[in-house]
């Protein structure tokens, strides 16, 4: 019973670890898109929904063909 709880333990404390990891990816995913947006002078990509990097890059992309 105590090396099912011990390895249940380290299971939990993985998943953590990796929950956290992925938290800080998408901060730091977050800030990307808000530097990039900023630098194509894009006024903000707030549309009322949480858009992924992919549609924050897309976008950005067609802003950029569109003034130039």
């Amino acid at each position: 019973m105590e090396e099912k709880l011990q390895m249940l333990t380290n299971h939990s404390e993985k998943l953590i670890e990796a929950r956290d990891e992925l938290a800080m990816m998408l901060a730091e995913e977050k800030g990307d898109v808000a530097r990039l947006a900023v630098a194509v002078g894009v006024a903000s990509l707030d549309v009322g929904y949480v858009m992924s990097y992919n549609v924050s890059l897309e976008e950005c992309c067609r802003i950029l063909i569109e003034k130039y």
